[in-house]
């Protein structure tokens, strides 16, 4: 019985996206399916929509540390996105970094903002910002090339300290 035939390895298999129809799956000649990404993000801000907190005020805020054009609602930040050239990947990007730290948050608790204190008595800015100087030398030694992770990281300690500064203002005003 003859063997069937084989694709050669490292070439793609070319099948129809199932997101878009791209009969070639090559999206003019992108890399990424803009109508997956579409989804992923729609999918992703539904899923951060029900987080927010009672009283609807979003992650922005009102005024003071970067909100100072008040707050944007999730169809300003489509449209903001959507006029960008790279803005639908920005949200993207911005989005998983969420998630991570949502994901996070969710396991470990409000460890990283309200820590037990059990070796450290350092405050919470002085103690995220410890961690991304671990985070910045492992990149900049060459020991976290290309890791992704450690990117990620770095980024959820930054979100995080301005949550953290955020929340000593609001507790001294």
């Amino acid at each position: 019985m003859p063997e069937p035939a084989r694709q050669p390895i490292g070439v793609p298999t070319l099948v129809p996206c199932p997101y878009c129809g791209d009969p070639e799956g090559l999206h003019a000649s992108r890399l990424v399916c803009m109508a997956r990404l579409r989804r992923i993000v729609d999918e992703q801000a539904a899923q951060l929509a029900q987080l927010k907190p009672p009283g609807g005020q979003g992650v922005a805020g009102e005024g003071g540390d970067g909100a100072e054009g008040g707050e944007l609602s999730d169809a300003d930040i489509d449209a903001l996105a959507a006029a960008c050239p790279s803005g639908v990947a920005i949200l993207a990007e911005c989005l998983v970094v969420a998630r991570m730290l949502l994901e996070k948050n969710a396991q470990y608790g409000d460890s990283a903002l309200h820590p037990l204190r059990l070796l450290s008595n350092a405050d919470v800015l002085t103690g995220l910002g410890v961690r991304a100087d671990d985070k910045l030398s492992r990149l900049l030694r060459g020991n976290g090339e290309g890791d992704e992770d450690a990117e990620q990281d770095l980024l959820g300690y930054l979100v995080l300290r301005r949550v953290a500064r955020r929340q000593r203002s609001e507790a001294s005003a």
